[in-house]
């Protein structure tokens, strides 16, 4: 290749600086998060009870039969039975871990976690509908309380500042 056509040597970029939350937290977003964090972990144990300590004999004997859907005759095999019960579990782990991300990101000052926690929370909401152990409702109650504390003025106004020192770090970096 002549001379003439070499590229320029080109200089990387210097690197952004990641933004970190230097205010104070309000203590009403920080027992917010604990508590989200808290009663995720006491849902993650109770999952892993529930795991341990499935009756999968019972299970079986009871969802494993023929059935007739739109005249064809269909048969619920046990290993259709048990895929259902590990992903009802798998997502039941993927939600508690989103959880979690979404606390801590809600404790930095996130207000689309905020959001995406309150949807979240109304939707675990809208499931309880029908008859529920007692104890499925006392589980809902810390979450309702923390999506409330994260609501509150002290918090939209954290979120808000926050909000401001982000656009200003963005401004302040280099293209």
């Amino acid at each position: 290749m002549p001379e003439r056509f070499r590229p320029a040597m080109i200089v990387p970029p210097l690197p952004r600086q990641p933004f970190q939350v230097t205010r104070p937290r309000p203590i009403v977003l920080v027992v917010s998060c604990w508590i989200l964090v808290a009663n995720t972990g006491v849902g993650v144990i109770r999952l892993v009870i529930n795991v341990v300590t499935f009756n999968w004999s019972s299970y079986l004997a009871k969802n494993v039969h023929p059935f007739i859907h739109n005249g064809h005759h269909e048969q619920v095999t046990p290993a259709i039975a048990i895929g259902t019960v590990v992903t009802g579990f798998a997502i039941a782990l993927l939600f508690s871990a989103i959880m979690l991300l979404l606390a801590f990101r809600l404790r930095e000052g996130g207000g689309k976690a905020r959001i995406v926690l309150t949807v979240l929370v109304g939707l675990e909401l809208f499931g309880l509908t029908g008859p529920q152990h007692v104890l499925v409702y006392l589980g809902v109650v810390p979450d309702v309380a923390a999506i409330i504390l994260s609501w509150l003025p002290r918090s939209n106004d954290f979120f808000r500042r926050v909000k401001a020192d982000r656009r200003l770090h963005t401004s302040r970096q280099l293209p």
